[in-house]
């Protein structure tokens, strides 16, 4: 497929931006609410053409449907793999965490903590990590160092 027929595609969602986009396109912009938009522009046909055509990879499991809900045995290996292959930095805030490696986690995107494939993995610092759960805690020590380090890093 290419990437320069994804650019085309994402140019395309860009140019009509006043579409639905919740959870996916979804529904054709609202003429009245969207006054540029070309009147011949086919929405149905845009997402007839575009829609199975991205390289979008699933996980396998929800956290209702996966066996279990413990991490893998081999996950500290994964995870360690997984940082050190985006350079120990934050997917997020773009923080550099390679002199500080505790500062990184490997958070999985479905909340299925056994599914660990790529697709399903996010590596965050733990204050965008602690911004997606509420019951995750960083103690202020590591919270005032992230800081300190946003901050040199001009973040």
């Amino acid at each position: 497929w290419g990437k320069r027929r994804i650019d085309e595609s994402w140019s395309d969602i860009q140019s009509h931006s006043c579409a639905d986009t919740e959870g996916g396109v979804s529904r054709p912009p609202d003429p009245r609410l969207c006054p540029k938009r070309d009147a011949n522009f086919d929405f149905q046909g845009f997402i007839n053409k575009y829609q199975n055509k991205q390289n979008v990879k699933k996980t396998k499991y929800t956290p209702e449907t996966y066996p279990t809900s413990e991490y893998t045995a081999d996950f500290n290996k994964i995870s360690t793999k997984y940082r050190t292959d985006r350079n120990w930095t934050c997917e997020k805030c773009r923080l550099d965490c390679s002199s500080h490696h505790h500062l990184l986690d490997t958070h999985h995107k479905s909340g299925v903590k056994g599914d660990n494939n790529s697709f399903n993995l996010q590596a965050l610092c733990k204050l965008c990590h602690k911004n997606l759960h509420n019951h995750y805690y960083v103690n202020k020590q590591d919270e005032n160092l992230i800081i300190k380090l946003r901050k040199e890093q001009t973040l």
